[in-house]
């Protein structure tokens, strides 16, 4: 089978939370197919230790589920928890909780590789649109110009500019967070290697101005990429 091609396959990652008893190899030799990358949590390695997994799937056998996707919300902005629905007769306590859930038969072993298909292909499809990255030819607009996440390019007035690693990592994580504020550390933990870490933080505010010269933003006064004081930096798109 062909594998999925897709670019932008370092927002698709799962952390596996209370999966133990699942076929472990067969998830994660599907998942590869369609560009994930799974962990798995336990009770010993908590899930608030590993950080920024976008897609969490969570066993609904896992204790006090409910309250580790409220924990999760906190700590992780605009991130996709799945329930993993193993026990049709409690499926009403789970549609009362108002999050996504997955139904997963995970006792039928000759059906469990094509539900685990069905899930990867959801998330897919789920994170696409999530991240606006559904086709190739999708574009966001910032500062009356356009962003080409794919193209890794952004046009203003005729003018292309083509983003470096760093710019393009910064840009993906401020749209990530859809007009909040995103914390230094935050950009420092998600984009730059410990070895990068040690040199100084300065990068950040070095790209940061390249940014804003690309959107003709106002330096002393940003509209568009916005710092905000003693918290982090703000995109809004227009």
């Amino acid at each position: 089978m062909k594998r999925i091609s897709n670019k932008s396959n370092m927002i698709f990652h799962a952390l596996a939370i209370g999966c133990n008893h699942l076929n472990m190899k067969k998830l994660e030799e599907i998942a590869k197919h369609y560009n994930y990358y799974v962990s798995f949590s336990s009770l010993v390695n908590s899930f608030s230790t590993m950080k920024f997994f976008p897609v969490f799937l969570i066993s609904q056998y896992y204790k006090n589920y409910e309250q580790i996707i409220k924990n999760i919300k906190l700590e992780f902005p605009n991130t996709i928890c799945i329930i993993l629905v193993e026990d049709m007769n409690t499926i009403d306590e789970v549609i009362a909780t108002k999050e996504l859930f997955f139904i997963l038969n995970a006792t039928d072993s000759e059906k469990s590789e094509f539900f685990f298909h069905q899930l990867w292909y959801w998330l897919l499809v789920l994170g696409s649109k999530k991240y606006s990255l559904a086709n190739n030819n999708t574009c966001t607009n910032i500062a009356g110009g356009t962003l080409s996440l794919i193209e890794e390019t952004y046009c203003k007035y005729d003018k292309i500019y083509a983003l470096t690693r760093k710019q393009l990592a910064i840009l993906k994580v401020l749209l990530e967070y859809r007009g909040e504020t995103v914390s230094r550390t935050i950009l420092l933990d998600r984009i730059w290697t410990s070895e990068e870490k040690i040199v100084t933080d300065r990068v950040i505010d070095t790209n940061i101005v390249a940014l804003r010269k690309m959107f003709e933003d106002d330096g002393r006064n940003p509209k568009y990429l916005q710092t905000i004081f003693g918290q982090g930096y703000r995109l809004t798109l227009e």
